[in-house]
């Protein structure tokens, strides 16, 4: 898998990999792109192993996507993450629906949920959230309801 970077700019003007893939060996690293996450655009990325890229996508949805699809690590906003963090633990700001609603555009809260849940896993320790991931990811389980399975899962 080649290097890569991913930037938002919804304004940003690169050609994207299709239409560098017959020169792509001329040009200098890193390779600025236009990502789209296309199926076609992968295996191009793919086919270049030692090449760096920066992918430009328009917003953090995409960004996640790509990250996801990819197999890269994740790395929201220290701020992003914190907030997350506090709209579920404090209980002076809990208020963990209207944090997914006002992020909408921002990283996606269930990714925030995985990085919170994969640091602390490091770590050594078992938080409680690790344990409504599967459901999150897996079940279909809304997002703006992992407060309720939260508050649930404290009270067995």
């Amino acid at each position: 898998m080649p290097h890569v970077e991913i930037r938002i700019d919804e304004d940003s003007v690169f050609p994207s990999i299709l239409e560098l893939k017959d020169s792509i060996n001329e040009i200098a690293d890193p390779i600025d792109v236009s990502w789209s996450n296309s199926r076609t655009e992968i295996a191009t990325l793919r086919s270049f192993p030692d090449r760096q890229f920066i992918l430009y996508v328009d917003d953090f949805p995409a960004k996640d996507k790509v990250i996801a699809t990819l197999g890269l690590p994740l790395s929201p906003p220290l701020p992003a993450l914190e907030r997350a963090k506090n709209f579920l633990v404090e209980q002076k700001t809990y208020d963990w629906r209207n944090f997914c609603e006002d992020n909408k555009g921002g990283p996606a809260p269930k990714y925030l949920l995985l990085k919170l849940v994969a640091d602390q896993l490091r770590k050594g320790n078992r938080p409680a959230l690790a344990d409504i991931m599967e459901p999150l990811f897996l079940d279909g389980i809304r997002q703006e309801d992992v407060d309720v399975l939260l508050r649930l899962k404290a009270r067995r």
